[in-house]
């Protein structure tokens, strides 16, 4: 009983140790109390400069291992070495106590891990910036509106200028370089457009009996090129330009044939003399134009028509109207007439 306890009295108790290095960890079991000696079973190598902590938790010491890591630091033109642990650049830089500023450049970027033989720098920048404001002139829009009489016009909405910010940016480095640039131009109020509200309605008149159409004008739209008419059934029809001529009247018993002749009531183009069909000077409006004819204020509505036939005395701004009777023809005499030359413009 006597030796057991002797031999007792000799025996250590085992230590575990969890080493980690550089995101590898060892597990060792030894006798010893040396951490060294963990190492050793570990094949792990310690340099002075690496830093080493330890915690125990329960029956085993952790052992954390930080590698030092050699990094040069070159900054308001000094160079400088030093030692970097498990750190970014940004952390290394500021134990150092190096200020960064706002527009410094910094290379490998702040949020990057230091390693071993990096070379940080910092490139110290000044920036500044020189904005000039210039005016926006405001647009005008013009609005057709029926509200309104045809020929007048009212501003509904003062226009106002804008402000636009242009802006040349200028870096200047420490070493005495300097770059500039022109910045993307800004808005910094808008514009605000006028808008000029232009009448298009047409007093509404009584109709002449010698109206071939109840479906007169109702507003006139006025474009840079042409307009667009509006009848009373709400058809939109656009015009190329308006004509003023002198309008007289016929109709197939004026063309100095009988009825039995072959070309009793035939145009010049060879189409049947009828409503709608009238006589022009081809030099001045082509065959084949289509036009809405009315007298200026609006009482004879001859409508729509097509340039088909001609005559000896139709020369210029003169055009004959086809009716179906002579009473018509003589109550209609010589009148001026507004013509739309019907098309887009």
């Amino acid at each position: 009983m006597a030796l057991l306890l002797l031999l007792t009295g000799f025996v250590t108790a085992q230590n575990t140790y969890e080493i980690h290095d550089e995101g590898q960890v060892y597990r060792v079991t030894t006798y010893s109390r040396r951490v060294e000696e963990a190492y050793a079973r570990a094949g792990v190598s310690i340099l002075s400069v690496d830093r080493v902590r330890m915690e125990q938790f329960g029956g085993i010491i952790q052992v954390l291992i930080e590698r030092a890591r050699p990094v040069t630091i070159t900054v308001d033109g000094v160079r400088q070495s030093t030692l970097a642990y498990n750190q970014t650049v940004g952390e290394l830089l500021e134990q150092q106590k190096i200020t960064v500023n706002q527009h410094d450049l910094v290379t490998p970027s702040l949020e990057t891990a230091a390693e071993a033989g990096m070379v940080i720098s910092i490139t110290r920048r000044t920036v500044t910036t020189e904005e000039t404001s210039y005016v926006i002139p405001f647009e005008t829009h013009r609005v057709a509106s029926m509200e309104l009489p045809y020929g007048t016009e009212a501003v509904t909405q003062a226009g106002v200028d804008g402000v636009g910010v242009s802006a040349l940016q200028t870096i200047t480095y420490a070493n005495g370089t300097v770059e500039q640039w022109q910045l993307p131009e800004q808005i910094m109020i808008a514009p605000v457009p006028e808008i000029i509200t232009v009448g298009t309605k047409v007093p509404e008149v009584a109709l002449n009996s010698l109206s071939v159409t109840t479906n007169a004008i109702i507003a006139i739209e006025d474009k840079t090129e042409g307009g667009v008419l509006t009848l009373a059934d709400g058809t939109a029809v656009p015009f190329t330009q308006v004509l003023s001529a002198q309008a007289t009247a016929y109709y197939a018993g004026s063309c100095g044939k009988a009825p039995s002749h072959p070309a009793y009531g035939i145009t010049a183009t060879g189409t049947i003399a009828r409503v709608g069909a009238i006589a022009v000077d081809p030099k001045v409006i082509p065959y084949g134009t289509q036009m809405y004819i009315v007298t200026p204020d609006g009482t004879i509505v001859y409508g729509f028509a097509t340039a088909e036939d001609c005559g000896g005395s139709i020369k210029g701004n003169k055009v004959d109207l086809y009716f179906d009777t002579a009473r018509e023809c003589f109550s209609f005499g010589r009148r001026n007439v507004d013509i739309y030359i019907i098309g887009e413009s």
